[in-house]
């Protein structure tokens, strides 16, 4: 599903207000990209971070019960409001305008959207819209307009309590990949992942149903004159800190890697990237299977600098950095191509602490750091 506008147009969402506020009091506005090398293709996966951990639900809330479950939900939202996504999204969209990657991979691109209950989505107000945020704030920091391409996983329905008043709501995320305007972009596909992790049980009119955290892959084909390559974006399940949801990460592990295969058979020639948070760290059996399709972890092979992608305390307000694992990657394999793209390196990004929306101190842009990979083409 391509992005095109906001599902509200008459109000914007409070952190897309904030965001592009912010934005423009950093720099006059923006000019659609800059001069750059066309010799040089970059690409960029980042866990946009939900701002709140999802272990509040795992295993400790009873879903059928809806005060316990509105508990976790408030002190979820609670969570992210002390993580000024405003003022991370900001940051991050600066730092995306300046390095100009030609794709990006995000993770956990999420929405709350207040539901009014009539026909019309239209009516719904959109509270939360990282998304929205994040390509105003680039386009006012003078990077280029990305094209976007969205896959929504999660969508939840409750209730909050917001404004002095109980606000029913829809919550999504999603991943999504932006494609720089130089090349055109077109959607090819998506897929859910078949096995998935279960988190507890919800009512239904039918009984309690577990209440599964979907994952899957999305794919986008970019293509500029005779330069095409197929762009895979995904977010693994997490393997837990006993390592007891790890059949379930390497299930999902396996179905991306046949899901690549058969789509870039259809594509033979056209060189592939795989963008991702694979929450899995090189040597485990997640991170074998996607080296034995074939596939070139580019920061293994041209890595210069700290390799560590994840991850910052949940609050985001740690003064140094935690980071200790390389769970973000960018795959790549030339597919047959006869001229495919030169790797000539691989670094992390959007590293860098941004200052709070208040401007009291200083906050990480995620939990995670985003992982570049830049190459040569030779055409």
């Amino acid at each position: 599903m391509l992005y095109t506008s906001l599902a509200h147009k008459a109000a914007l969402p409070l952190v897309l207000a904030a965001a592009t506020a912010i934005a423009a009091t950093a720099c006059g506005g923006g000019d659609g990209g800059s001069g750059r090398d066309a010799t040089i293709w970059r690409a960029l996966s980042f866990n946009m971070y939900m701002g709140f951990d999802r272990d509040v639900f795992a295993g400790e809330v009873d879903f059928g019960n809806q005060e316990e479950l509105a508990a976790a939900l408030q002190a979820a939202f609670d969570d992210f409001q002390k993580t000024d996504a405003a003022a991370r999204i900001d940051g991050a969209a600066a730092e995306i305008a300046a390095l100009e990657p030609d794709v990006v991979g995000l993770q956990e691109a999420v929405s709350l959207i207040l539901t009014k209950g009539t026909p019309d989505p239209s009516d719904d107000a959109p509270l939360i819209n990282y998304l929205g945020a994040l390509l105003a704030a680039i386009d006012l920091h003078g990077g280029p307009d990305y094209q976007a391409f969205v896959a929504i996983n999660n969508t939840f329905e409750s209730t909050l309590t917001l404004f002095e008043s109980q606000q029913p709501f829809r919550f999504e995320e999603a991943n999504v990949i932006l494609v720089h305007p130089d090349f055109s972009g077109t959607e090819v596909g998506a897929l859910r992942y078949r096995t998935l992790l279960s988190i507890g049980n919800i009512p239904t009119d039918e009984g309690p149903r577990p209440y599964e955290l979907v994952r899957g892959v999305q794919h986008v084909r970019a293509a500029r004159n005779a330069l095409t390559f197929e762009l895979f974006n995904t977010h693994l399940e997490i393997a837990g800190e006993a390592g007891q949801a790890a059949p379930v990460q390497e299930a999902q592990a396996a179905e991306l890697a046949q899901y690549v295969r058969s789509a870039s058979a259809q594509a033979p020639g056209n060189p592939i990237v795989v963008l991702g948070d694979m929450n899995a760290v090189p040597g485990s059996t997640t991170h074998a299977t996607l080296l034995a399709a074939g596939w070139l972890d580019t920061f293994a092979v041209a890595g210069t600098g700290s390799s560590a992608t994840c991850c910052q305390q949940p609050d985001l307000t740690n003064e140094t950095s935690l980071a200790t694992a390389r769970i973000d990657y960018v795959f790549s394999s030339a597919n047959g191509a006869s001229a495919p793209p030169e790797l000539s390196r691989s670094l992390l990004a959007m590293v860098e602490r941004t200052l709070r929306s208040d401007g009291q101190g200083r906050i990480w842009l995620s939990d995670h750091f985003g992982a570049l990979a830049e190459y040569r083409l030779s055409r």
